[in-house]
């Protein structure tokens, strides 16, 4: 599998494309994405989907910041990826990508 050669690039590349590939490879089933809310709401792109570095906590979800993707230190602190369909509004919820998909820290 080839990766970009940006930081956050990389990593987002390998946690949607990689890890399903693996799981594929020893017949598991891909994880269920969670929802979340939004309370301060997430900018939306008008036809690409995004994934935003957020923090979850127990009123939702938010971003932590640094999400270019040449940047490692919003992932480095973030719980998961909100993953933001494309609209012309902003997102009042979004689904869940764990960084780290074997632990839920969140009861969302």
């Amino acid at each position: 599998m080839g990766l970009p050669g940006n930081p956050l690039a990389a990593l987002v590349a390998f946690l949607t494309l990689g890890t399903a590939a693996l799981a594929r490879l020893r017949a598991e089933p891909l994880p269920v994405l969670l929802a979340a809310p939004v309370p301060g709401g997430l900018a939306r792109h008008p036809t690409h989907t995004r994934l935003v570095p957020v923090g979850v906590g127990p009123a939702g979800i938010e971003p932590v910041g640094h999400g270019g993707s040449a940047m490692l230190r919003g992932a480095a602190v973030a719980d998961a990826f909100a993953v933001v369909d494309p609209g012309p509004a902003a997102a009042i919820a979004a689904r869940l990508l764990p960084l780290d998909p074997g632990a839920r820290p969140w009861g969302v």
